[in-house]
């Protein structure tokens, strides 16, 4: 268990890189009572207190269909097929916008932007909590991996602490940079070029490997070090 929140906070932290450059902006333009280093101290930790909880319920979420397909003797194909999905949507990034795209998604994805917006308007904090409570469902390729990586858990509960974890471990890279801005985004633009392409490689060659039995052959204990090993490897 704790490799496994070990690992989940690894992948955020790591690849709160991306969180920069997708949403940076929202985070930088936050609406506050004022501009005291204090208000904007409580709006980012509002904000990202909103996105964690909106992770944390995703957790929960694919934690039951996770364990469904257990239940049904089909945990490992789906490792396999979501290791597979992951590996192609990598390799051909113009698929993964077109499923973005998809009428009932990209409608989806509208009005949450649209309320986003409309909460710009209201300077108070149940508004800043709320920006990042929808936030959280935005269309995010690291979302997708930590929420696929949250479904291969063993239950919900492990979901739910993966998903949160994970959302822990993006905080400090987004935080800071609500008070940097630009100057962060810019030393960081490199690291996730470079980053990012491995975590999403590394998580789809774990679940192909943990479909394929590789947890069955050294305990899932084991599986759960090498994951976590694996992560930090990538990484150095």
């Amino acid at each position: 268990m704790t490799a496994l929140i070990t690992s989940a906070f690894f992948l955020g932290a790591l690849g709160s890189t991306h969180c920069i450059g997708m949403c940076g902006p929202i985070a930088l333009s936050l609406p506050s009572i004022n501009d005291s280093p204090s208000y904007k101290f409580i709006s980012s930790l509002l904000y990202n207190t909103g996105r964690v909880i909106t992770y944390t319920v995703i957790g929960f979420i694919v934690g039951l269909l996770g364990k469904s397909f257990f239940i049904m003797g089909l945990k490992n194909v789906v490792s396999v097929f979501l290791g597979i999905t992951v590996l192609f949507f990598f390799l051909f990034p113009y698929f993964k916008k077109r499923f973005e795209k998809a009428a009932l998604l990209n409608n989806f994805y509208k009005n949450i932007r649209k309320k986003i917006m409309i909460l710009f308007n209201k300077k108070n904090n149940a508004a800043v909590l709320i920006i990042g409570l929808l936030n959280g469902l935005l269309p995010c390729g690291l979302i997708y991996i930590a929420t696929i990586g949250a479904a291969s858990t063993n239950s919900p509960l492990e979901s739910m602490l993966f998903m949160a974890a994970f959302g822990i471990g993006t905080i400090p890279l987004v935080w800071a940079f609500s008070f940097f801005g630009q100057l962060i985004r810019h030393k960081l633009k490199n690291v996730f070029k470079y980053t990012y392409p491995a975590i999403v490689f590394t998580m789809a060659c774990l679940l192909i490997l943990r479909g394929l039995g590789v947890n069955n052959i050294m305990g899932s204990n084991k599986n759960q070090n090498i994951t976590h090993s694996v992560i930090m490897e990538c990484h150095k």
